[in-house]
């Protein structure tokens, strides 16, 4: 008795189609006929393998018989049998086949074969989500390094993960998050430069779960002219941006091949939610001043640059902020004899519309600046044609990944033309829109906020904002949040001094899951720096950035990573500079990210806005359908577009888990 090493049987069902390219592979096929009955095909004696196996088996196989075991030395022909461990094949020791074939053995712990198991085995669990630290390495493949390129000569440049590679040109750390189920995770690196031509510049690349990816991802590169080459890798998971790596080169001059390498990008944590984005936009600043940004996704990979310097461009979102301050505090409805935007929620139509013919008129000359302006070139112009031909029926996920929070992306009107004015070229009242901060090792929070029936929310108000408007909207508010209190699934605390703000948002032990600001804020011009950007509560009491800064313990990060909802009202002095300063402060301090208003809110609509905002969130609903869902209602329903001012500076797809499930009024 001799058995079979698994090397050599193909186990197969009866109704499988035959492969004629198993006789060169196999010397037997095992063919399960129904139930535990089975016939083993020996291949040398077929003459032809066509049809199914169940034909083969009744011509060419043995006779069928049923598991027995533990097989004895009396075996006379080729069978199966159940040993205990799994089916194995065994043959008599006269058998021809057993005779020198190199694949058989004697040791019976050879062939032992699962395919057919007597007893279903127990199924495995999947690999649980967990995060794997590994290595981006990069290197020209068949160039020395210590000499510079050459130009016009064409280079392959690979990338590959692994362990830090030291005979590689460019290895720097990355993290790669791995979903539960996931054997293997598949990236996409997008190459884009203005000073290599680059064949297939988009390549994808498979990463193991133990941090080596399978093979590598190679480009073909040639560099166009002699000096500081760059070459800008991007590299995304399903459409979400993981790292940038910047590989400057020297071409023709002297020196190594590799210059310089610069790199940032998002630290994940092991149960981040990664959803598929459409598309990734990086923007940073280039070294002469002015911007690059590069669109990554299954629009890219596509990179431009424009030479408008940080300074023109906060003076042209300030222009449209001006024109958005006019439009809130002098559109008069004579109608109902009042100012439109501060005294009321609804609008009237031929208002509505009237502020969005205004509005897009403002907000298309920025985009239009930016991505077709003096100083944008080729590379700037085709993403601004890529976002002006968004299809507005088919919303899209877009990652916005900055250094700088300048852009109110949801306030442009994205369009190759602006008449007729159409709503839905609005990238917000179309698009569901993140935006993530450029940050070397910035830590990325898991999707869902858990609690136990029991979620934690901070009320931070500035109850003078009632007497200041001979108003209730912080009474109202308040109101809300205690009947959420009240249903014995949310704890509610309420603070209302700039003392006790101040304890709350530097004290790592911050109980609170949801922190909710609703208050005044000021923000200065970009050359006055972003330390004196402030909170208001009691009045007009400043709570400043730089005030938590120096409070906060940098390495004590927030246990319970609270999602911070700043509603910023009435607040006259709110630039780009204050999301500059107070969202990395907040996200390294360990809020998982930051809700804002992009600028001057109308009280009355920020109250409403928010508890809309906290009976759908609370729910169970993801954030970036949240707050698509609100801007399109306020509009539709209340003729209200203010709902644009709101921008989401986090993952798009946090919720609360589970879903609270409130119908607080």
């Amino acid at each position: 008795m001799i058995f079979v090493d698994e090397a050599a049987v193909l186990f197969v069902d009866a109704d499988d189609a035959v492969d004629d390219g198993v006789r060169a592979r196999f010397e037997f096929v095992v063919v399960r006929l129904d139930g535990d009955r089975y016939s083993i095909v020996e291949l040398r004696r077929v003459r032809e393998l066509r049809g199914v196996w169940r034909d083969i088996a009744r011509d060419f196989g043995s006779p069928p018989r049923g598991v027995t075991g533990p097989p004895d030395d009396d075996v006379t022909e080729p069978a199966v049998f159940d040993t205990g461990e799994g089916l194995s094949v065994v043959l008599p020791d006269t058998h021809p086949a057993a005779c020198g074939y190199e694949t058989m053995a004697a040791a019976p712990s050879r062939g032992r074969v699962t395919h057919f198991p007597a007893a279903a085995p127990e199924p495995e669990a999947p690999p649980p989500a967990q995060t794997v630290e590994t290595a981006f390495n990069a290197e020209f493949e068949n160039h020395d390094d210590r000499q510079p390129l050459v130009e016009n000569t064409a280079y392959v440049l690979a990338f590959y993960t692994g362990e830090p590679d030291p005979n590689a040109s460019v290895s720097v750390p990355t993290t790669i998050v791995f979903e539960e189920g996931e054997a293997d995770v598949k990236l996409t690196i997008q190459l884009t430069s203005d000073d290599f031509a680059i064949d297939e510049p988009s390549q994808e690349l498979t990463v193991k779960r133990d941090g080596k990816s399978r093979g590598r991802a190679r480009f073909g590169v040639t560099p166009q002219h002699e000096g500081r080459c760059v070459l800008h890798a991007t590299v995304l998971k399903d459409g979400n941006f993981v790292q940038q790596i910047a590989i400057a080169t020297n071409v023709g001059v002297p020196g190594t091949a590799m210059a310089e390498v610069t790199s940032a990008g998002r630290k994940f944590t092991p149960d981040e939610t990664i959803r598929p984005r459409d598309l990734a936009i990086v923007v940073e600043q280039t070294p002469t001043g002015g911007l690059r940004m590069t669109l990554g996704g299954k629009e890219g990979p596509i990179s431009g640059t424009t030479e408008m310097t940080p300074e023109q461009l906060d003076s042209l979102i300030a222009d449209l902020r001006k024109s958005l301050k006019t439009i809130i505090d002098e559109t008069f409805d004579d109608a109902a004899h009042k100012v439109a935007y501060t005294e009321a929620i609804d609008v009237a139509p031929a208002i509505r519309d009237a502020t969005l013919e205004k509005l897009a008129e403002e907000s298309f000359f920025v985009f239009r600046t930016i991505f077709h302006g003096p100083g944008a070139d080729e590379g700037m112009k085709k993403i601004g044609a890529v976002l002006a031909g968004l299809d507005a029926a088919t919303p899209r996920d877009i990652q916005v990944v900055t250094r700088r929070f300048a852009i109110p992306w949801q306030l442009l009107y994205a369009a190759r033309k602006l008449e007729p004015i159409d709503a839905r070229r609005f990238l917000g009242f179309s698009h569901r829109i993140e935006h993530i901060a450029l940050e070397t090792g910035w830590n990325v929070r898991q999707a869902e906020i858990r609690h136990d029936a029991n979620l934690r929310i901070g009320v931070n108000v500035n109850r003078g904002i009632d007497e200041e408007m001979e108003a209730t909207y912080v009474a109202d508010q308040l109101a809300f949040f205690e009947s959420l209190g009240e249903s014995g699934k949310v704890r509610i605390e309420v603070r209302d001094t700039v003392k006790a703000v101040k304890n709350a948002l530097t004290d790592p032990d911050l109980p609170d899951q949801l922190v909710y600001l609703y208050c005044h804020a000021k923000s200065n011009a970009l050359n006055e720096g972003v330390g004196n950007s402030e909170l208001q509560f009691e009045g007009t009491k400043p709570l400043t950035l730089k005030t938590l800064r120096n409070a906060s313990d940098p390495d004590t990060p927030f246990r319970s990573a609270p999602l911070v909802f700043i509603n910023a009202c009435q607040s006259a002095e709110l630039s780009p500079l204050f999301y500059d300063g107070f969202v990395p402060q907040l996200t390294q301090q360990g809020a998982r990210g930051v809700i804002g208003t992009e600028c001057d809110t109308p009280a009355i609509f920020a109250a409403a806005w928010a508890q809309e905002f906290f009976t759908e969130f609370l729910g169970g609903k993801e954030l970036g359908d949240v707050m698509l869902t609100l801007r399109q209602r306020f509009l539709e329903q209340r003729k209200n577009p203010m709902g644009l001012l709101y921008a989401v500076h986090c993952n798009g797809n946090t919720r609360v888990e589970p879903g609270v499930g409130l119908s607080a009024s």
